[in-house]
């Protein structure tokens, strides 16, 4: 019998030992502690840290067992935060903001967007490249893969004379990652399925046609989802990478939110210490946000855009 274990003070922990795992949640930091002391990572100066959204869309993830290839991080919602703890349970969960959505996602999902939740702050390299790692996840998997329900999400880095694009893509640099672009079908190499099966019903509700069908896995035998966490399904560690000028002056808009409607959720980590500098130059910051330049401690790194599990 599995036992469960939930403490709620500030911070959402909790433990269950029939998955022999331990999961954290903390949204009671501030967007520039998430910043600086979660985020950075080496050969970066930040500055002028900001968030739109709901405060509960947002806050420190942490992992011992590492399920989702993430141990800490940041963990930025369409919803709640602390809805990505596990186990899954249930297919469809959600927290709806009624928050506004963002006109930059409304291009990407090519919908109506919901509950945006949007981390901005401008950056500094020491070196001509940046990345940093991280995984999407959504409840929307899979029974609203191919619907206009494309939970979406961006990295928009804008340059210093202005120019805007998006490195939250695949490893081919152009196609945007959503719950239509990477799933058990299409790109399912950066997919991972964690899927609630339902054995106890005998019937149930299919959301895309609207009615009740038969439950053709009743009384089957149990199939508890493989990773501890509420969402569905979610992606390989990736790499976001950007190709930067040293010493001047960058913005970045990490940016999610529900399309079609605001009712489930889903969600980006981004790993803890990732957002970096790395190349061959190595250049000596001004003092662009009256802060310590960082010493300098750049790690050369391939050209790999995922990261193996």
């Amino acid at each position: 019998m599995k036992t469960v274990c939930i403490y709620m003070i500030g911070t959402l922990l909790l433990c269950l030992i029939g998955f022999q795992t331990l999961a954290q949640v903390d949204t009671t930091k501030s967007a520039t502690y998430l910043v600086e002391e979660i985020l950075l990572g080496s050969g970066v100066l930040i500055g002028n840290v900001t968030f739109s959204g709901e405060k509960h869309a947002i806050g420190v993830y942490e992992d011992s067992t590492n399920q989702l290839g993430i141990e800490q991080g940041i963990i930025l919602t369409s919803g709640n935060a602390y809805y990505v703890l596990g186990p899954n349970k249930t297919p469809r969960s959600g927290w709806a903001s009624n928050a506004p959505g963002d006109d930059d996602l409304n291009s990407i999902a090519r919908g109506k967007t919901y509950d945006a939740s949007i981390l901005e702050f401008e950056f500094v390299t020491m070196s001509e490249n940046l990345s940093f790692e991280f995984v999407f996840a959504s409840e929307e998997y899979l029974e609203y893969v191919g619907s206009k329900f494309n939970d979406v999400f961006a990295f928009y880095i804008t340059t210093p004379n202005g120019e805007q694009y998006n490195i939250a893509t695949l490893p081919d640099g152009e196609t945007p990652i959503t719950v239509n672009t990477v799933n058990h079908e299409l790109n399912s190499q950066y997919y991972k399925d964690n899927a609630y099966v339902n054995v106890t019903d005998p019937f149930i509700w299919d959301v895309r046609n609207r009615k009740v069908i038969t439950n053709e896995n009743y009384q089957q035998e149990e199939q508890p989802p493989q990773y501890f966490t509420q969402f569905d399904g979610f992606t390989t560690v990736l790499q976001a990478r950007a190709t930067v000028i040293p010493n001047e002056v960058y913005h970045i808009k990490i940016a999610i939110s529900d399309v079609g409607d605001g009712i489930l959720d889903s969600g980006v980590f981004l790993k803890a210490g990732t957002f970096s500098s790395f190349g061959e130059q190595v250049m000596k910051l001004d003092d662009h946000f009256n802060k310590k330049t960082p010493v300098p401690n750049l790690i050369k790194k391939t050209s790999a855009v995922e990261i193996p599990s």
